[in-house]
């Protein structure tokens, strides 16, 4: 039996309407990432909606969202032995074989390079997510975009979340289709008083200046960690938060230990991430350019639905959803002069602050809503599936 099904009534996770459109899904893992946290929301706008039915095959045990063992879908996992592990075919053609998918979903370069020929082979329609973020500059050595390039020719969709991720892969507009993330309005529900959340992270300014994000080499933390020096040499109301984790986690903690900058905070990979939010004055998100362009930030899109001004890097999709001055700034990568300006600007400006924040709340609640994002997909879905059904 997959883990997930042992939280699961037996009725639910063997459920199937035949007369439902049918997807599969395929993700590398359920850890702490945008590309899972979308799939998670898409299957919960799904749950309500008696068009579609779905399943998910987990290529890890990695789960990092404790919601996805309470989706009413059967989950299962099947982590890869090898980096390239040819038996995921074999496994994956059982599941396929017996859930008999309308439709196989990759959320992934990898998960495409599996989902297109067990697509193709189960007389499937198959959507090709492998888009994900749209760096600037791509070619065959970049492992996303040869794996993309091999798999669209089977594809009868390729879909992203940004209409900057499909210009910076170059797929046709006849191809090409564009949804943007959903957020759940959901997981703002029943959160602590901002208040105890800061009290519980010992942070006692009036202020804070908060990012999230993965300490990898697609996140600009040096360029946040020098405005935060910047910053907090010319005012002591202000403290700066890092919640998350990565590779160059260790090395920025011992940049900045505690005692001698105690205004300055890593939390490391949190549950939280909302309550956290919920405390911050301003959101932030710098990015790498040289190796990483957003796609849509759910990073930046909590910080939106909560009623934060943000300020992110100007590259990728981040124009596709923080509009310049109205619900937030963009700026040059690298720059932190500017992003130093811009949230003393903010911080010295409170109803700025407050109406930006106001304006991001409202573009996410209609423009990026957990409900837009479903629909979208199950009109993906029925496009691709209506003349077969019928």
């Amino acid at each position: 039996m997959d883990e997930a099904q042992k939280h699961l009534p037996d009725a639910i996770s063997r459920a199937r309407t035949p007369g439902n459109i049918r997807v599969f899904h395929i993700i590398h893992s359920l850890h702490a990432g945008g590309t899972e946290r979308q799939l998670l929301e898409l299957l919960r706008g799904l749950e309500t909606n008696e068009k579609v039915t779905c399943e998910v095959a987990v290529l890890s045990t990695d789960v990092h969202f404790e919601g996805a063992a309470r989706l009413a879908c059967r989950i299962h996992y099947l982590p890869r032995r090898t980096r390239y592990d040819l038996s995921i075919f074999s496994r994956l053609n059982t599941i396929i074989r017996d859930f008999r998918p309308h439709i196989v979903h990759s959320w992934g370069s990898m998960c495409s390079v599996y989902g297109a020929p067990l697509a193709k082979l189960a007389g499937a329609r198959f959507v090709n997510g492998y888009v994900r973020a749209a760096a600037a500059t791509l070619g065959f050595r970049d492992r996303d975009y040869f794996r993309g390039k091999l798999t669209t020719p089977f594809s009868d969709i390729v879909v992203a979340n940004s209409r900057a991720g499909l210009a910076a892969y170059g797929v046709s507009v006849k191809k090409g289709v564009c949804i943007h993330n959903g957020f759940d309005q959901h997981r703002l529900d029943d959160l602590p008083p901002p208040a105890a959340t800061r009290r519980a992270l010992g942070i006692s300014t009036t202020h804070i200046v908060g990012m999230v994000a993965s300490f990898s080499d697609f996140k600009d933390y040096d360029t946040f960690f020098q405005s935060a020096g910047k910053v907090l040499a010319v005012r002591d109301d202000v403290s700066f938060v890092a919640v998350g984790d990565g590779i160059h986690f260790r090395r920025f903690k011992a940049m900045y230990p505690a005692a001698p900058h105690p205004r300055i905070k890593f939390l490391g990979r949190r549950q939280d991430v909302e309550s956290i939010v919920s405390t911050f004055t301003i959101g932030v998100l710098t990015s790498n350019i040289r190796l990483h362009g957003e796609g849509i930030a759910n990073a930046l899109m909590e910080c939106m639905a909560l009623g934060k001004p943000v300020i992110a890097t100007d590259c990728g999709g981040n124009n596709e959803l923080v509009e310049e001055g109205q619900s937030g700034f963009l700026i040059a990568a690298g720059d932190a002069d500017g992003l130093t300006d811009h949230i003393i600007l903010l911080l010295d400006d409170p109803s700025l602050a407050l109406r930006l924040g106001e304006n991001a709340r409202c573009r996410i609640r209609k423009e990026f809503s957990l409900e837009r994002m479903t629909q979208a997909h199950v009109a993906l879905y029925e496009s691709l599936t209506g003349s077969r059904r019928q």
